[in-house]
């Protein structure tokens, strides 16, 4: 096997894992939303901490879904 065709396959490889963990993450960020506005409620997490985490699966999710779609576009152009 070239070597080519083995990063090409590493790429296709990695964008699926990625693009299947940005598809899980998108889903259940509702879900998780939801267990962080629970966790401030019962007083274990303070507000702004429950901000930032709420921040950070509002742009986790799809951040990794556009990764996952340049590691696809590069295993398909090599």
């Amino acid at each position: 096997m070239s070597s080519s065709l083995v990063m090409s396959e590493v790429f296709l490889l990695g964008s699926a894992l990625l693009l299947l963990l940005g598809t899980y993450l998108c889903w259940n960020a509702p879900r998780a939303r939801m267990s962080v506005e629970e966790h401030e409620k019962d007083g274990k997490i303070t507000e702004e901490q429950m901000r930032r985490r709420i921040r950070f699966l509002a742009w986790s999710g799809p951040a990794v879904v556009t990764v996952g779609v340049v590691f696809l576009a590069i295993g398909l152009l090599r």
